[in-house]
């Protein structure tokens, strides 16, 4: 038992490592998509200010502190690209996770709705993908891994049918994948362990059961006779 709770306990600590790698590199790849050459126009000096504080609070993971940071961050993004933009989008999934990693699902939930109605129908992009990736590490981390491996797969498609194997997304989505298969197959190892348990404590019963009805039958006809 003793070396069990130390295997899980490793586990459990590779895995928290791994998300927090993990999202410190998309963070990365969502800097590169918001700060591109392409939106240099519309990109103010404040903006990059703003994201660079946000950036470096969740390095530390000091999410309730990024919190107030990433609601600012979100108001300069929709002054600067616009309420309907992918831009916008992203400011209000990061926000979300935030919510999600205190633990405020249902603010978290709230936000993920709306992000997930404004992208519906925008066309297939980098920025899109960096989205739908975050709302699933959010599924992942809540639990719902079903929803987490469904977004998962429909961004590891996209990615790779629109930039082909070597693009940053790939390695990212891929290792996100994995750990939510991972942690399917362990939940469903745990329902079969406790399945087997409950059989095996009810057959023990069901012995007990007979065994005692048996030395009940046999004491009542030694007593006839």
């Amino acid at each position: 038992m003793p070396l069990l709770i130390i295997r899980n306990a490793r586990k459990i600590y590779s895995m928290t490592l791994t998300r927090h790698i993990r999202a410190m590199c998309m963070l990365t790849i969502i800097a590169v998509c918001t700060f591109a050459p392409a939106q240099s126009r519309a990109q103010s000096p404040e903006l990059g200010a703003v994201y660079r504080k946000y950036e470096e609070l969740n390095k530390q993971e000091k999410y309730l502190e990024a919190v107030p940071i990433a609601k600012k961050l979100i108001e300069m993004l929709e002054k600067e690209f616009g309420s309907g933009s992918l831009m916008h989008s992203l400011g209000i999934v990061s926000l979300a996770k935030l919510h999600s990693y205190t633990s405020d699902k249902v603010t978290a939930q709230k936000y993920i709705d709306e992000v997930l109605a404004k992208v519906a129908h925008q066309p297939n992009s980098k920025v899109k993908a960096g989205i739908l990736f975050v709302v699933a590490e959010i599924y992942e981390h809540q639990g719902r891994l079903l929803e987490a491996e469904v977004l998962a797969k429909k961004v590891l498609r996209f990615t790779e049918a629109k930039f082909g194997n070597s693009h940053e997304h790939i390695a990212e989505t891929a290792n996100l994948l994995a750990d939510i298969k991972s942690e399917i197959n362990d939940n469903e190892k745990k329902k079969e362990e406790s399945l087997n348990n409950f059989k095996s404590e009810d057959m023990s019963n069901l012995e007990k059961v007979i065994l005692t009805t048996c030395c009940f039958l046999l004491g009542t006809m030694l007593q006839k006779s």
